[in-house]
């Protein structure tokens, strides 16, 4: 993973195509709205965690709202905090849809 590191253990900046989102949202165009023009203005603040499954892709379950701004402004990075997960965390999460090997 190609990152530029933070301060703060685990959260970086890593390519907004690197992100894979499963779960299909269900979003607040109000809130995504609001999300574009404060990222647009003061950048990113909050982090979206991840989950680093053992195939080494990551996969984002929450922040929709935050990741749709970024992907209606064309932001070509997002600010993550990975955390490490395992095969049957990835199952517990994904079902029969996760496999290491994807």
């Amino acid at each position: 993973m190609s990152a530029e590191t933070l301060k703060e253990p685990n959260v970086c900046y890593i390519p907004l195509s690197d992100m894979k989102r499963p779960i299909p949202p269900t979003l607040d165009e109000e809130k995504v709205g609001y999300l574009m023009k404060s990222i647009s203005e003061e950048g990113q603040q909050v982090p979206i965690d991840v989950l680093k499954a053992p195939n080494g892709k990551l996969y984002g379950f929450g922040g929709c709202h935050r990741y749709a701004a970024l992907t209606r402004i064309n932001s070509d990075k997002v600010l993550v905090r990975v955390r490490n997960a395992t095969s049957s965390m990835m199952k517990l999460y994904m079902g029969a849809s996760y496999s290491d090997d994807q």
